[in-house]
C-alpha cells in the first residue's frame, strides 16, 4: 500500500494499493477476491462490506469477450429533479447485470459528481459562481483551503450517500460496482463546475477560478486518476504536474484513448497544443490491425448541431456554456475536423495494410443516448459515435427537449475538407432516434465480429425499451 495524498483538512489520507495480475493471458477467466486489512484487523466500507471480489478476463476466444460499460453523468443541478424517483436505479440495474455477467472494464465519461452543488451553499464556491454570471459581485475574497475542503468533501458525500426527496439514499450500488469492476474515469465540466473553460469571462483576472480549478484538480487527481504520479497511462507523464490526463493504453483486444477536454479548454480551443502533440504521436505508435480502438471524448464528436446565431446574441446568457462544450460549435469545428482526420488516418480500409479494424467513439454530458456514425463518400468504412447520458442525472423534460430540438437539427453534414459526412441513426428497437431517458452502455464484441452495443434504460413512462442495441460492423 503506498499512501497518495498528503493530510487532508480533516486529518484523513488516501491509499493506493498495487497488485500485478495477468490479464487475457490464462485460457481460464477468474474471479479475484481481496479484503482491506489494518494492524490486522478486516476494514469494513460505508456499506458494511468487508469483502470484494473483480473479474479477471481470460484469453479471448470468440464466444469470450470482455464485457465494457460506459456511463456518465452521475449527479445532478436540481436536487427535486428526481422528486419520487429512485436515484440510483440505473446503478442497481448495472449490479444486477454484472451479478448475472461480469463486466471486465467499467469507463466513466465525465461528471462523476456534479460539483455545481456547492455552489447553492454558503462559502467560496458560491462567490465563484457569481463571479461567472450575471449580477452583483461579491467583495470578500475565499481562500484556497476553503476551496480544498469543498471539493474534497463533495466527493465523499457524492460517492457514498445521496439526501434526495427527504430521504437517505446510501450509495451501495455505486460503491459496490466501483469496488467490483476496474474503472478508468475521466472528468468534464461538473467535476469542477458547470461550463468550466467555456464562460467568455473565464480567464486569469477572475478572483477564484484558478483556486476553484487546482482545488478540483487535486480532488480529481486523488479520486479519479488514483494518484498523478502513479497512473501510468497518462500520455503527459515524466512530470511532477501533468498538463493535462488523456491516457492511453491497451485492455486485450482494445486500445483506449481517453481524451481530457477541459484542463486547456478555452472559448476558442478544447485542447492545447502541446495534448494535441502527444495524442497525435500516440495513434500513430499505437495503431494495431489486430486491435479496435475505443476513444472516450466527455463531449459527443457526433450530436446534433447548434445554430450559430444563438452563440451570437448580444451578452451572456443562460447556456451558452453548453453550446460552446460541443465540438461542433464555430470555435471548436476546426478542431474536430482535425481530431476526425486523424482518425480515419488510423482506421484501416480500403488498401491501407495498416491501421484499427475498428474505432468507435464513447461520449455522454447531454443526458440523452445516441448513436450517430462518421461515414467516408469515397470507401465503405465508417467511425460509431456511442452517447449514454445519464446514468443518474435525469432526462430532459419534454419542454427543454423540444427547446433543444428548436435551435438545433441533426440533418446529415459534410465534414469540411473531408470526403466524410456525420449522421445520426436509431438504435435497434428504439421508439425514437434518442433515448430520452436514464441510461448506461455496455459493449462486447460477438462471434459474428461485430461489436454490439446495449443501451440499458429506464423505462419510467411504460414505453421505452428496457434495452435496445446496434451492432457495429
Amino acid at each position: 500500500m503506498k499512501e497518495i495524498t498528503f493530510s487532508l483538512h480533516d486529518s484523513s489520507r488516501v491509499w493506493r494499493g498495487e497488485i500485478a495480475l495477468p490479464a487475457f493471458q490464462d485460457p481460464q477467466e477468474k474471479t479475484v477476491s481481496y479484503t482491506v486489512e489494518r494492524e490486522g484487523k478486516q476494514l469494513k466500507n460505508v456499506c458494511g462490506d468487508s469483502e470484494w471480489s473483480f473479474f479477471l478476463p481470460g484469453l479471448p476466444t470468440p464466444v469470450k469477450q470482455p464485457r465494457i460499460a460506459f456511463c456518465s453523468c452521475n449527479g445532478f443541478t436540481d436536487p427535486n429533479s428526481l422528486r419520487d424517483r429512485d436515484p440510483l436505479a440505473m446503478w442497481k440495474r448495472m449490479e444486477e447485470g454484472h451479478k448475472k455477467e461480469p463486466f471486465s472494464l467499467l469507463l466513466m465519461g465525465g461528471d462523476q459528481l456534479y460539483c455545481d452543488d456547492l455552489a447553492r451553499k454558503e462559502g467560496s464556491f458560491a462567490r465563484l459562481i457569481k463571479w461567472l454570471k450575471p449580477g452583483e459581485k461579491p467583495k470578500s475574497q475565499p481562500t484556497v483551503k476553503e476551496f480544498m475542503e469543498s471539493y474534497f468533501d463533495h466527493y465523499l458525500l457524492a460517492w457514498v450517500r445521496i439526501t434526495h426527496d427527504g430521504k437517505d439514499y446510501p450509495h451501495t450500488p455505486m460503491v459496490r460496482m466501483m469496488a467490483s469492476i476496474p474503472s478508468i474515469m475521466m472528468w468534464d465540466d461538473h467535476d469542477i463546475f458547470d461550463g468550466w473553460g467555456s464562460y467568455q469571462t473565464a480567464d486569469k483576472n477572475i478572483p477564484y477560478y484558478k483556486e476553484a480549478f487546482d482545488a478540483a484538480r487535486q480532488a480529481f487527481e486523488v479520486y479519479q486518476i488514483r494518484g498523478k504520479n502513479t497512473c501510468r497511462s497518462l500520455l503527459d507523464s515524466g512530470s511532477d504536474q501533468p498538463r493535462h490526463y488523456s491516457m492511453g493504453l491497451q485492455f486485450g483486444p482494445f486500445h483506449l484513448l481517453v481524451l481530457d477536454n477541459r484542463s486547456h479548454r478555452t472559448v476558442d480551443q478544447v485542447m492545447d497544443r502541446r495534448q494535441w502533440d502527444q495524442v497525435i504521436k500516440w495513434l500513430g505508435n499505437s495503431q494495431d490491425n489486430s486491435k479496435s480502438l475505443l476513444l472516450v471524448s466527455p463531449v459527443p464528436v457526433v450530436y446534433r448541431r447548434f445554430a450559430h446565431w444563438v452563440s451570437s446574441l448580444p451578452g451572456e446568457h443562460g447556456g451558452e456554456d453548453d453550446l460552446r462544450d460541443h465540438w461542433s460549435h464555430k470555435t471548436h469545428e476546426w478542431e474536430r475536423d482535425r481530431l476526425i482526420s486523424h482518425l480515419f488516418g488510423v482506421l484501416k480500409y480500403g488498401a491501407k495494410e495498416k491501421g484499427y479494424q475498428r474505432i468507435t467513439l464513447l461520449s455522454g454530458d447531454v443526458h440523452v443516448g445516441a448513436i450517430g456514425f462518421l461515414e467516408r463518400t469515397d470507401f465503405p468504412a465508417e467511425i460509431a459515435q456511442i452517447i449514454s447520458s445519464a446514468i443518474l442525472h435525469p432526462e430532459p423534460g419534454v419542454l427543454q427537449w423540444e427547446g433543444l430540438k428548436a435551435i438545433s437539427n441533426d440533418d446529415e453534414h459534410s465534414i469540411r475538407g473531408q470526403a466524410v459526412v456525420a449522421k445520426m441513426s436509431t438504435p435497434v428497437r428504439a421508439v425514437d432516434r434518442y433515448l430520452r431517458c436514464r441510461n448506461f452502455a455496455w459493449l462486447k464484441a460477438g462471434d459474428d465480429d461485430r461489436l454490439w452495443v446495449n443501451w440499458e434504460c429506464e423505462n419510467v413512462d411504460g414505453k421505452t425499451p428496457v434495452r435496445v442495441e446496434f451492432p457495429l460492423r
